[in-house]
């Protein structure tokens, strides 16, 4: 807390000068103090998973910086989100998925792992920013395993909702490139293939967060390549998302790249950027 007041104590005419007013973020993240805005009218505000409620490994009380790529990338192209059957995997923090139905998603599913506590946060997320009333209509929250039978998120999709679709448009993967997921590749990949409609796209957004092991992160792609037929590309390059504890001098890169399924027999990958 005391890294987001000044240094110094504070005298008794500062405390009246300010107030109440709450300098404190709620979190260390790339989103600092919780408020994302969407646009004039509509902004939406974080609470992530309590600290002592969900297990540490899943990372799941902040919000890291390809979450808000992603979310920055849905709101400035519009049209890749607008009317679109859109899916969340490892949604945690959940801000692409509460940016992509704010923007106007036909339907969304969030989902997670299966911890209850987990998703008992998720689905306070959308109770929070006003999404209650859409439950079952234009979103669901669910907890799913990488790699195991993804009907029940397929069915959701027709479930009370007005639409021929059977698979999702969009796939969101924001910041799921750890050292501890590097075993999972193959079965995030299976639970992607699984759900994605034939012209779907698949947003990565990444860091490579341990140094040395960029590689590992890089054996998603290529896994996504040649074993399950993904065309890679990058599509953005962040230098600017400062974390509340680093400096403008020690920014990790996030990468945002989109996978699409190849014409041709085998996948392929195009890392350099679109946009920078």
């Amino acid at each position: 807390e005391e890294r987001a007041m000044s240094s110094g104590s504070s005298s008794s005419s500062d405390d009246e000068e300010w107030g109440s007013v709450n300098f404190t973020p709620l979190f260390g993240g790339a989103l600092p103090y919780g408020a994302y805005v969407v646009n004039d009218q509509r902004s939406i505000k974080i609470e992530t998973a309590n600290f002592h409620d969900v297990p540490s490994n899943l990372f799941a009380t902040d919000i890291w910086g390809g979450a808000l790529a992603a979310a920055d990338y849905f709101k400035e192209n519009r049209g890749t989100i607008v009317n679109k059957t859109v899916i969340e995997f490892g949604a945690a923090g959940s801000l692409p998925s509460l940016v992509a139905l704010a923007l106007g998603a036909h339907f969304l599913c969030c989902t997670d792992y299966p911890n209850d506590a987990l998703i008992k946060s998720i689905n306070k997320q959308f109770d929070s920013n006003g999404f209650s009333e859409a439950r079952g209509k234009s979103f669901e929250c669910k907890g799913h395993l990488w790699g195991s039978d993804t009907k029940q998120l397929l069915d959701l999709i027709q479930t009370n909702n007005d639409t021929e679709k059977r698979f999702y448009d969009v796939v969101i993967l924001a910041e799921l490139l750890w050292n501890d997921t590097y075993l999972q590749h193959e079965s995030l990949l299976t639970s992607v293939d699984s759900v994605l409609a034939q012209d779907g796209s698949v947003y990565v957004a990444h860091t490579h967060h341990n140094v040395g092991e960029e590689h590992l992160d890089m054996e998603f792609f290529k896994r996504a390549s040649s074993q399950f037929s993904f065309d890679v590309r990058t599509v953005k390059v962040r230098h600017d998302l400062v974390y509340i504890d680093s400096s403008e001098d020690d920014v990790s890169p996030v990468y945002l790249r989109v996978m699409t399924r190849a014409k041709g027999a085998k996948g392929s990958i195009c890392l350099e950027p679109a946009a920078t």
